[in-house]
């Protein structure tokens, strides 16, 4: 699950380099300097969109996005403040 979550997170952040349609918001202040930051939402939707998840309904897919991200966070792979996501080590 959590490289379906880390694999969701780089596709959402590249995708904002190659000019798609995604929301790309200022730099919020606790995202690295020279790191790209995206929405959770932007994060989470995409997640969705593949399998981080055995069970089925919403419920399942909210409880195993907030896991792997948790333990993607652990692994100092990703960072998260408050409503933005970004790559750890982008500074």
């Amino acid at each position: 699950m959590e490289q379906q979550l880390l694999k969701a997170l780089k596709q959402v952040t590249n995708s904002l380099f190659l000019g798609n349609d995604l929301p790309q918001d200022p730099r919020p202040p606790c995202v690295p300097k020279g790191g790209t930051a995206v929405s959770i939402t932007a994060w989470r939707n995409r997640a969705y969109a593949l399998p981080i998840s055995d069970g089925h309904g919403e419920s399942a897919r909210r409880k195993a996005f907030l896991r792997a991200r948790q333990g993607l966070k652990i692994k100092g792979l990703v960072d998260f403040s408050e409503e933005w996501a970004w790559l750890a080590g982008q500074d």
